[in-house]
């Protein structure tokens, strides 16, 4: 059985749009390194309309999870969080650790 992953590549304006993506990431990545936090780099790139939000999850999710290799936990929040300050005020104290939240709502168009 033939695998279709590429077709979508074959068009001009969708393998643009894929080649900007990777060139995106390269660049999320270089920023990273240079000690960037990641959510104020995709903030930034949102900001200045550099990222489109469907490439959050994708950029996230190949550098968090695959090129660094962290480990990772998914769950549905049980009720809605307005207030993070119990979170930062625990998390703020450890040392070893990075901790990633990635809020995504399926039923947003953002």
């Amino acid at each position: 059985m033939m695998e279709t992953i590429y077709y979508s590549l074959a068009t001009k304006l969708n393998f643009n749009k894929g080649l900007r993506h990777f060139f995106k990431v390269n660049e999320v990545v270089e920023e990273m390194e240079s000690e960037r936090n990641l959510a104020d780099i995709i903030n930034d790139q949102l900001d200045e309309e550099e990222m489109s939000s469907d490439q959050i999850l994708p950029i996230v999710g190949s550098l968090i999870r695959n090129k660094y290799a962290y480990s990772f936990h998914s769950f549905n929040i049980p009720q809605t969080v307005i207030d993070f300050k119990k979170i930062t005020d625990v998390t703020s104290k450890w040392t070893a650790i990075d901790i990633v939240m990635v809020y995504y709502n399926p039923n947003s168009e953002i």
